[in-house]
């Protein structure tokens, strides 16, 4: 459906939308990093693993969405863009996030920011608001797309396609072959994995991969199985080891984990093929989808100060279950309202594009 703009993509906007939400409802239910033999703490690990898909999604829509940019405009345009919508929006509210944690929370303290040397160390490893971690491996990710965007696009997938074969390569040396030697007790040599699309850059080329690929249907439900085995992996194997050791087991967690890697592309080709009819059908709808989607990056911005203010100044217990449900929906809302509210003022609409 045109809506103002030439090949808009309803589901990348869902997929924003919905990953947006659970990284909400993650922190949220923070609650699930104290461990304790309760069904409290059950509910938290299912919460936990419900919205695990968060991080995968938004690496893989960064992929779908920008190595085909040299379309658009040049290297220079692509980076300048970044710039302005990542970098200044990061660094601006990381030293908003180093007051808020001196001042509000007395989680740091003058002290640790006292010199040059300090105050830059702080706001480069994200001490005053950590889940800011997620921009820094944003802006490494962000590097290696210029190089990617040169393979030739007839290239880059398909049985010979160099995405295909980083992929593969990365999920046999980097996931597969270190998981199966650490559950048969042996020391895997990581020399052995391949460092060319290392970390979270290859999540680019498994978005770009899933988004310009047509997955038969025989496959699609492949995929959504092992989006269960993973869910199975992550809630009753981590539930089972960490009742057994008596602390968060983590032997599953970890985004580049095959849990994560099973659960957040299971989500992506969910809502590539999702029926989504009733939405397109009304310009309304894709209005509102637009809007909320364009929140999301402000939504992450500002969402952890008001959790962390309805927890201090309300009393409110984080282990509540009503909190951990309700909560997340509010903090969500109120987010959504502010950063619109913000947008709307012309200079300070600038930290949040």
């Amino acid at each position: 459906m045109e809506t103002g703009k030439k090949n808009y993509i309803l589901y990348f906007d869902l997929l924003n939308i919905f990953a947006c939400f659970a990284v909400v409802a993650l922190h949220v239910n923070g609650a699930v990093h104290t461990f304790a033999k309760t069904r409290n703490w059950v509910s938290c690990m299912f919460i936990e693993t419900l919205f695990y898909f968060a991080v995968p999604v938004f690496f893989m829509l960064t992929g779908a969405t920008l190595i085909n940019y040299r379309k658009r405009y040049g290297t220079g345009t692509f980076f300048k863009k970044r710039l302005l919508k990542t970098l200044v929006p990061f660094i601006i509210w990381s030293i908003i996030g180093i007051c808020w944690s001196i001042f509000y929370t007395k989680g740091m303290k003058i002290s640790d920011i006292n010199t040059p040397a300090k105050f830059i160390s702080a706001v480069i490893n994200c001490k005053g608001m950590g889940i800011y971690w997620f921009f820094p491996a944003l802006f490494s990710v962000y590097l290696t797309i210029p190089l990617f965007s040169l393979v030739d696009e007839e290239k880059r997938i398909g049985k010979n396609g160099v995405f295909t074969y980083l992929i593969f390569l990365y999920l046999i040396l980097n996931v597969l072959m270190p998981f199966i030697c650490k559950k048969a007790e042996i020391q895997w040599n990581y020399s052995l994995s391949t460092v060319c699309c290392g970390g979270y850059t290859v999540w680019l080329l498994i978005g770009y991969y899933l988004a310009n690929t047509d997955i038969k249907k025989s496959f699609r439900i492949f995929i959504y199985i092992l989006g269960l085995i993973g869910f199975f992996m992550y809630f009753y194997l981590t539930v089972q080891n960490s009742f057994k050791t008596g602390r968060f087991d983590k032997t599953y967690a970890g985004y580049m984990n095959i849990p994560a890697i099973f659960m957040g592309t299971a989500v992506f080709v969910l809502f590539k093929y999702g029926k989504w009819n009733l939405i397109e059908k009304h310009e309304k709808a894709v209005r509102l989808v637009r809007n909320l989607s364009s929140a999301s990056f402000g939504v992450y911005l500002i969402h952890y100060y008001l959790k962390d203010f309805s927890i201090r100044h309300f009393g409110i217990d984080p282990r509540s279950t009503l909190y951990r449900i309700a909560g997340t929906f509010i903090i969500y809302g109120l987010s959504v309202i502010i950063v619109r509210l913000i947008q709307k003022i012309p200079v300070i609409r600038k930290i949040i594009p």
